[in-house]
């Protein structure tokens, strides 16, 4: 089965270049019945362009294009879980600044999102793949549900090196393990 999680395109050019190394989801509209989670072990980094929003983040982009000219979406990165809590402390939240890209006006509001006062929160390790996976546009791919479940693609690719060095992401593992518990 291929699982592929759903983020704006700019996120998943700065999850690509090292330069965010975290996930932080209030959860989308449509999500099921109990709501976000991260519930899966590894995933599919999937751009969108749905919400997005360039004044959203402090993050020049370098316009990686999330879509080919026939339409099919362009997957170059696999992510695998190493942690995930909900936040409910908004300090925490602020001190997370240093491994995204999001502008704290964003955070906050996904944070008081419906007045739950809590954000979910991710530490996941990027690979880039060896060869970018094209995913055919289909409705799925579409509105506010996080999460994409689909057959396997014939085309899938396994991950390579991971964009972040091991030594590198073990001193962020350790400072984000201080700061969230």
């Amino acid at each position: 089965m291929f699982i592929g999680y759903k983020e704006w395109s700019l996120v998943c050019e700065a999850l690509g270049a090292g330069a965010q190394t975290i996930l932080l989801r209030k959860g989308g509209i449509s999500e099921a019945k109990g709501g976000f989670a991260y519930s899966y072990p590894e995933f599919y980094i999937l751009p969108t362009l749905f919400h997005q929003q360039e004044l959203s983040v402090n993050w020049r982009s370098t316009h990686e294009p999330a879509r080919t000219e026939s339409g099919a979406w362009i997957i170059r990165y696999k992510a695998e879980m190493i942690s995930k809590i909900v936040l409910k402390d908004w300090d925490q939240v602020l001190a997370l600044r240093p491994y995204h890209i999001w502008k704290e006006s964003v955070l906050q509001e996904r944070f008081a999102y419906k007045e739950s006062h809590q954000i979910h929160f991710a530490l996941i390790r990027v690979k880039k793949c060896s060869s970018p996976i094209l995913l055919p546009d289909t409705p799925a791919l579409g509105g506010c549900k996080s999460w994409l479940e689909c057959e396997d693609q014939k085309d899938q690719q396994e991950a390579a090196e991971p964009v972040i060095n091991e030594e590198e992401f073990r001193i962020i593992r350790k400072e984000l393990e201080t700061l969230i518990t």
